[in-house]
């Protein structure tokens, strides 16, 4: 068997629908040793650190792939890390002279410059992504630190030609992440950061919902109800069944997280178990009501075109669908 140094199969290869294709080709001796190797990938990886989060950060025009590991440790992709202070794609393949200290940090014009602990930082960790496969990644506290290096060198002057423009771009990494940790800082020493996101959201809802009512105006026309019976076999003669406020519902549900909720809270069911207003007359005028119109218009359209429920169900989703793409 060979040895952990080689690339095993990822997760993603081994469920693509290629490697599906591919396997249903494959003779006995083949398949027994495709999966040696899939199992071979697998004890490579089992004693890996593991990442339960993974995201994207935007400096400079360059998306930075990070990750945050099952114990709190924050990493910055070690190909994202070379990319962000501007070194190239080759720079992640080298080793260092030393083979302490990554290859962009191994030069004599910046040893005077680097601080005792930054070989604390600068030992990549091989850890498994949260979608499978190894990745390698360093201590998210390095880049800081790397640029800090590199524009202390700058202003001594120690810097040769070919690493001039590193330093550029490590004061455009400083000056975007002083203004992110600033804004960090605060929310976390003031408890805000807890608040945040249904601060966002409240914002959000507040565009679209008040809590005074407008006077009550037909929001829904009558086709809207017919079209409603004809899909669902209803006879034009009889009342929409109950089912049709869950129908409408999901138009609230469309227009944005939390505005259904929203509208209800505003709204509540009162003791003869009927609200005082109907939801539509809470939403702004400007806002609300608009984007519901334009809902109602949409789903008109799909019912007239729609074959049947299923149909329509169908056409729906894809809809909705685009809109969040």
């Amino acid at each position: 068997m060979s040895d952990c140094s080689e690339k095993p199969l990822t997760i993603k290869e081994l469920t693509s629908k290629a490697g599906k294709a591919s396997v249903a080709k494959l003779t006995k001796e083949q398949l027994k040793a495709r999966a040696t190797k899939a199992s071979h990938a697998r004890a490579c990886y089992k004693d890996l650190p593991k990442a339960s989060h993974s995201g994207e950060i935007l400096i400079n025009d360059r998306v930075i792939e990070c990750f945050v590991l099952e114990d709190g440790t924050r990493l910055i992709n070690q190909t994202s890390m070379i990319k962000a202070i501007g070194k190239g794609k080759q720079s992640s393949k080298k080793r260092s002279a030393t083979g302490q200290l990554p290859v962009f940090l191994d030069f004599k014009s910046l040893s005077p410059f680097m601080p005792d602990n930054i070989l604390s930082y600068s030992t990549p960790i091989e850890f498994r992504k949260p979608t499978g496969g190894k990745a390698q990644g360093f201590k998210a506290e390095l880049l800081p630190e790397v640029c800090d290096v590199y524009l202390k060198a700058r202003d001594a002057g120690a810097l040769k030609s070919n690493q001039k423009h590193i330093a550029v771009e490590c004061d455009i990494v400083v000056r975007a992440l002083s203004k992110v940790g600033l804004i960090a800082l605060i929310d976390s020493s003031t408890g805000y950061e807890k608040e945040r996101d249904r601060y966002e959201l409240q914002k959000f809802l507040s565009k679209y919902i008040q809590e005074d009512f407008m006077p009550w105006t037909k929001r829904f026309p009558d086709v809207f109800f017919d079209l409603y019976k004809k899909m669902y076999g209803i006879p034009k003669e009889e009342r929409c069944h109950s089912h049709v406020g869950c129908f409408i519902n999901r138009m609230y549900n469309e227009m944005g997280e939390g505005v259904l909720e929203e509208l209800k809270k505003v709204n509540p069911i009162e003791e003869n178990g009927k609200r005082k207003s109907k939801l539509h007359q809470h939403l702004t005028e400007n806002s609300g009501v608009k984007l519901l119109d334009k809902k109602i218009l949409q789903t008109i359209t799909l019912m007239r075109i729609a074959d049947n429920k299923n149909d329509f169900d169908k056409l729906y989703e894809k809809l909705t669908l685009t809109e969040e793409r």
